[in-house]
């Protein structure tokens, strides 16, 4: 099963649509600061070592 099958499926389920909805604000963050790394040429290894974070 293909991811976009699995998400379509699980749409289905409230809970899941409720939790899915709830993590928007958050993916909406990571999505931006991922796009912004990407247009500079940012490595995952510099902010990680800036902020004392691990870098995944």
């Amino acid at each position: 099963m293909k991811l976009k099958e699995y998400k379509e499926k699980k749409m289905t389920d409230p809970a899941f649509v409720r939790a899915y909805d709830e993590l928007q604000p958050e993916m909406a963050v990571i999505r931006k600061t991922a796009d912004v790394g990407l247009s500079r040429n940012v490595t995952q290894e510099e902010p990680a070592g800036k902020t004392g974070t691990a870098q995944n």
